[in-house]
């Protein structure tokens, strides 16, 4: 009887310590991760995984994983499958997190596809929230991606008709007619220009054959219907950090933080119409809405600030088949947006 106790006793213990041992193989801990899979891993606390490299002192390279503070709240036990890093443009030894390879076109063409974009949510989740961070809806980013919507290809758009408070005039013109044509005017007044017809002016350089420069005004094809015969004021062209020899007409200047933080001022965003009204649309066509943008610089969240970040837990739409993992992941349940789409017209004063 007494043999038989001790049996009995024995298979309990080790039923127990098999039972525990199977729910400690399926937690994940970021610090137990190797290099190959720590990156866009999450763990079983519902935070994300980073991957760091340290220099030893002997001079080789050494890779480490730690859990950071970024939490994904309906996406656990996680480690991406060799299918989405693949399709999603990936690289397993990615360090940290960051929004950077967003600028990079190559890489948001393939984390808008539908391999990447319908088929992983953990990714398409992650830059989700990367993307909110700097002032950009990651749906409108895609749709501008499918609509081939890229920098430098702004010929055909069209103003939003962003109009200037009925207090505000145009100033008087050096012209007795009224009429502003580009090509008349120089290099001191054609950058942010807008001629009598609507269209707004570019100002562009050309080396004469002495080797001298010139600058030459014409008219663009870009149209500002509610602002016609304008030509930029010195007050808004130092309130916004403009320069009166800009060439061209690019959305590259919000790249720049002192530039964004300047334009969204409230000398320039409140006061300068025709300069909001024309970064406004060149942001939208890069999927960035303005008013977030500025919303972002106001609470100064920054690239790299990612800590205290929550996941908004976006799913992409469609069935979410499910895939094997190395680790278990808990269920991806779908829950809604926390940023609404974009208007397609600007605020108004």
């Amino acid at each position: 009887m007494v043999s038989s106790f001790k049996i009995l006793s024995i298979l309990a213990l080790a039923l127990a310590l098999a039972i525990c041992v199977q729910g400690n193989l399926g937690e994940i801990t970021c610090e137990r991760l190797d290099q190959d899979t720590c990156a866009y891993a999450i763990s079983s606390s519902g935070k994300r995984c980073l991957l760091e490299k340290r220099i030893k002192r002997t001079g080789e390279e050494g890779y480490t994983c730690r859990m950071s503070e970024i939490e994904a709240d309906r996406l656990r036990n996680w480690i991406e499958t060799d299918q989405c890093i693949k399709a999603c443009g990936l690289d397993r030894k990615s360090l940290g997190i960051s929004s950077d390879s967003l600028l990079e076109s190559r890489f948001s063409q393939q984390l808008c596809s539908p391999q990447c974009h319908d088929n992983c949510p953990n990714v398409v989740d992650l830059y989700f929230n990367l993307a909110a961070a700097e002032g950009v809806f990651l749906p409108k980013l895609c749709e501008a991606q499918e609509g081939n919507i890229r920098r430098g290809l702004m010929a055909d758009i069209k103003s939003s008709g962003f109009v200037a408070p009925e207090t505000m005039q145009p100033e008087k013109y050096p012209y007795a007619s009224g009429e502003i044509i580009c090509e008349r005017l120089d290099q001191d007044t054609c950058a942010y220009a807008i001629s009598s017809s609507g269209k707004r002016c570019l100002l562009e350089k050309r080396i004469k054959r002495t080797g001298e420069e010139a600058y030459t005004c014409r008219t663009s094809e870009i149209e500002a219907d509610r602002l016609k015969n304008w030509i930029e004021k010195d007050q808004c062209i130092k309130a916004c950090g403009l320069d009166r020899k800009s060439l061209g007409i690019s959305s590259d200047s919000l790249l720049e933080s002192r530039f964004s933080q300047q334009l969204c001022s409230p000398q320039c965003y409140h006061s300068c119409p025709n300069v909001v009204d024309l970064y406004f649309n060149l942001a939208a066509a890069e999927g960035v809405f303005l008013p977030k943008l500025c919303e972002v610089h106001e609470g100064n969240v920054r690239r790299g600030l990612m800590a205290d970040i929550k996941s908004s837990g976006y799913v992409a739409p469609g069935p979410d088949h499910p895939v094997k993992y190395t680790y278990a992941p808990g269920p991806a349940e779908p829950v809604t947006y926390t940023y609404a789409p974009a208007p397609t017209t600007p605020p108004y004063y």
